[in-house]
């Protein structure tokens, strides 16, 4: 019985945390500085339709991370919808930051796809190749 109301109390007090003033403004941040990065990708996508989408946050250690990136970027692109597939005619490669596009440009490369644009920050917008 201890234990549960241990848990409780430690719950109640992580999400009064998360939900405080200080969580609230670092959650806006986050949304704030990934509308930055998409702002230079924006021009390049269609109004409407469903795009790919892959990440490179499986080396995270946090192993939500991948599906909050996810998450986030599903809500500043609506109403565009996202599948984590590559299978779509526009892919959205997110790639954490510019340090990792090399290993975003490899990626695409095993995948068959190729780069349409570079936001240089992170992001790009892949395509599959074409053998026209």
């Amino acid at each position: 019985m201890l234990i549960v109301g241990f848990s409780l109390f430690q719950s109640f007090a992580l999400l009064k945390r998360a939900v405080s003033g200080e969580g609230m403004k670092r959650f806006n941040q986050e949304f704030f500085l990934l509308d930055l990065r998409i702002l230079k990708l924006r021009q390049h996508l269609p109004g409407h339709g469903t795009l790919g989408y892959i990440n490179l946050y499986e080396n995270r250690l946090v192993a939500v991370e991948p599906v909050r990136a996810f998450m986030f970027m599903q809500n500043r692109l609506a109403p565009l919808i996202l599948d984590q597939s590559l299978e779509h005619d526009l892919v959205i490669g997110e790639f954490e930051s510019a340090e990792r596009i090399s290993e975003g440009i490899a990626i695409a490369k095993k995948n068959d796809l190729r780069v349409v644009h570079n936001a240089e920050n992170g992001l790009m917008l892949l395509a599959p190749e074409r053998s026209d």
